[in-house]
Formats: C-alpha cells, structure tokens, sequence
C-alpha cells in the first residue's frame, strides 16, 4: 500500500467523520491502484513466457531444419525453376524434408 503523502491528507476542516470516509477512500483506491499494478505485472510475465515458449519452438524448428540433409543440385534446380534466391530454394527444400519434388509441389501452390 502506498504511504498518504502530505498532500494526499484528508483536509483539516473535516469533522471526524469526514476525515475517516476521506481516509477509507483513500485506502480504497490505494487498494484497486495496487490490484491493477498485480493484474499488470501477471499479463506482462505471461505473454513474456508465451514469447519465451514461442522462441524456444522456433529454435528447435530451425535446428531440425539444419539437421535436414539436402542436394546442392536440388537447391540449383529449385533456384532455376522458381526463379527464387538460394536461401529461399535452400529454406523450401529443407521444410520439404530434402525431397525436391515435395518443395517444387509445394512452391506452386
């Protein structure tokens, strides 16, 4: 909870009554700020775990890919008839498991 600042005080021409309701009101949203702070901080450590999940899928998925054995001749072939740069050709017949008949098919649709 927040400490009340000077400024934050309940005036001194408040009756005792009024002072207490002020003071209540305070505490009341000194409480919902705080809720909001929590409810903040659990979205932010959630969707940073959500990236956290996604980086570490997309690292084993570039892994997998790099592990894949591929046919120079094949990625000539694909650059060839797609017309397309060695990366992309390279990328295509990787995610096609090195069969270059797969990543052509796949290419053209």
């Amino acid at each position: 909870h927040t400490v009340m600042a000077e400024e934050e005080a309940p005036p001194k021409n408040l009756s005792g009554d009024k002072k207490d309701q002020a003071r209540d009101l305070d505490r009341i949203t000194d409480h919902v700020e705080d809720a909001e702070i929590s409810v903040s901080t659990q979205a932010i450590n959630f969707l940073k775990k959500d990236d956290d999940e996604t980086t570490a899928a997309q690292l084993k998925r570039e892994r997998e890919l790099a592990a894949v054995k591929i046919n120079p001749d094949h990625v000539k072939l694909i650059m060839a008839e797609m017309e397309m740069a060695e990366a992309t050709a390279e990328r295509a017949l990787r995610e096609s498991n090195g069969d270059v008949v797969v990543a052509l098919k796949t290419l053209v649709h």
